[in-house]
């Protein structure tokens, strides 16, 4: 049986004493019509007829550096400013504001990229074409609007509001820099949060300053990015940040 195991069967209507050079031929055609599947089931081959081999193993830097980069998407960036401005400004009024504030500035955002994705508009939810992030920022700019709009109506407190604004002054210098240049969000919105809840909290959150550096790495590393885009995604959304957060709060 184990000599059998992927042995191909012919069964010929010729009895064995009639079996002759006819039906020989007859049964190395029909092998040869085959398509051998060496143990799988229909359905589970490839275009040579085996069965398909798992796909080889990422090296571990990249699989690492993909982490980094699902951890500190934009939109996770973004949650976390929010939510911790938000307490800072008012505990749990100001969380309530902050996490209404995430919906318009990165659950919208969010649902409007797997929306693209999924309609085939962009490769995947990091946008790694310039133009589909052109495409994709008028949309932005309108739910980030949008946001501020209904946080000033609801009488958010100053430093929600600043958040949004200045989430707005970034947004805009990064359609303008990405009109010509590709520069990194996931550091620009890093570096953007980062600066902002330090504003509120205090210098030593800076201490997670590094964690800009991994993010830069993990963007070069999957070679989405160049080092220079990162650097100046990082200085864009950490000094354009910082500078109109502390002046609007």
């Amino acid at each position: 049986m184990w000599h059998n195991a992927y042995a191909e069967l012919v069964f010929s209507a010729s009895l064995w004493p009639d079996f002759g050079q006819r039906a020989l031929r007859q049964a190395v055609k029909l092998y040869g019509r085959r398509t051998r599947r060496f143990g799988a089931a229909s359905g589970q081959t490839d275009a040579n007829g085996r069965p398909p081999q798992p796909p080889p193993r990422r090296p571990a830097p990249e699989r690492v550096a993909r982490a980094v980069t699902a951890v500190f998407e934009p939109k996770c960036s973004v949650l976390v400013a929010t939510v911790a401005v938000g307490w800072h400004a008012g505990q749990w009024a100001g969380l309530a504001h902050g996490l209404l504030t995430a919906l318009f500035t990165a659950a919208v955002p969010a649902l409007l990229i797997a929306h693209g994705h999924r309609r085939g508009h962009w490769e995947n939810r990091h946008l790694p074409r310039r133009q589909d992030r052109l495409r994709l920022m008028p949309a932005l700019l309108v739910s980030v609007l949008g946001g501020l709009v209904l946080a000033r109506l609801l009488g958010a407190p100053t430093a929600i509001t600043a958040l949004i604004t200045t989430m707005l002054v970034c947004l805009a210098l990064v359609w303008a820099i990405t009109t010509r240049w590709k520069v990194s969000l996931h550091t620009a919105v890093a570096a953007g949060a980062l600066s902002t809840v330090a504003i509120c909290y205090g210098p030593g959150v800076c201490a997670a300053a590094p964690l800009i550096a991994l993010v830069a790495w993990a963007r070069v590393r999957l070679r989405a990015h160049t080092l220079a885009q990162t650097i100046v995604g990082a200085l864009l959304g950490g000094l354009a940040g910082a500078a109109a957060f502390a002046l609007l709060r």
